[in-house]
């Protein structure tokens, strides 16, 4: 999913569009950081997704750009309301968002949910998304996912922004 994501955002920034990175952190002595899942007492017992550490940081084929927005999401599984990207996005005018990156299993759901409860369209490039095993992200895509979103590719997203109105078409 790596290229594609990489094509997704250098056509995103060319374009003049905002990036958004919510990369999740905790901070280093985990004071705040949430402990009501598995799912978070497995990353805090694996030392993982600590703040100044590389497991937090973007992989450097992402960038970052100059102009691209950080929000740490240091709570929770979603990213608009938690961590000021709604507030951020709204100051921008934005109405819709492409969502890309990890995971189907978790983020990327919560986040296309919260984020259409929230009154954002929302567009998911199926080639620039991952989780795990292959076969249940591609299910989460089919029947749930597209439910609430558009879901194209890449390629057809990018091919999309070059009409007149700037909508996502797929």
């Amino acid at each position: 999913m790596l290229p594609p994501l990489a094509r997704l955002l250098h056509a995103a920034r060319t374009r003049g569009a905002p990036v958004v990175h919510c990369l999740a952190e905790r901070r280093a002595d985990l004071l705040g950081a949430n402990m009501n899942a598995p799912l978070f007492g497995v990353a805090n017992r694996s030392g993982g997704l600590r703040a100044g550490t590389p497991a937090v940081e973007l992989v450097p084929e992402l960038g970052p750009a100059p102009g691209d927005l950080f929000f740490p999401k240091r709570t929770g599984v979603g990213s608009l309301g938690s961590t000021g990207v709604d507030a951020a996005l709204r100051n921008l005018g934005i109405e819709q968002i492409v969502l890309a990156g990890v995971s189907l299993n978790v983020a990327i759901p919560a986040i296309a949910f919260e984020a259409v409860n929230l009154g954002y369209r929302v567009t998911i490039a199926r080639d620039a998304v991952a989780g795990v095993p292959d076969s249940y992200a591609s299910d989460v895509l089919e029947n749930s996912l597209s439910l609430v979103a558009t879901l194209t590719t890449v390629d057809e997203l990018v091919s999309g922004w070059s009409n007149d109105s700037g909508e996502v078409r797929g």
